[in-house]
């Protein structure tokens, strides 16, 4: 949905499906098991850009370093979001870098 709307796509999955994301229209790949991963999404994509962080992974961790990556790659308000699967029953209770958002999935009832 994000190529189809126009944006450049960065994945973040195990190497062995870096050609899957690719085929599926991600311009980048990265390695999930690479200890320097937010580093590495960070220096690659600085200066691009960025509309936001979607995080599918229910993981504090994972949440954590998708809220450092919106902050660093962020310029404004709009764009410093993390988006996760997250229902909002449960909110995501660890510390969120100033200016960033996390948003949730909202249920209707």
């Amino acid at each position: 949905m994000l190529k189809a709307a126009g944006y450049d796509v960065a994945a973040v999955a195990s190497l062995a499906n870096s050609q899957y994301c690719k085929d599926l229209g991600a311009d980048y790949v990265f390695d999930y098991k690479s200890a320097n991963v937010q580093s590495e999404i960070i220096a690659e994509l600085k200066g691009k850009h960025f509309a936001g962080v979607f995080c599918p992974i229910m993981s504090a961790d994972t949440i954590a370093i998708c809220t450092q990556i919106a902050a660093q790659l962020g310029d404004g308000k709009e764009n410093k979001v993390v988006a996760t699967s997250l229902a909002h029953a449960m909110p995501y209770g660890g510390k969120i870098p100033e200016g960033v958002t996390v948003t949730y999935c909202k249920f209707l009832s």
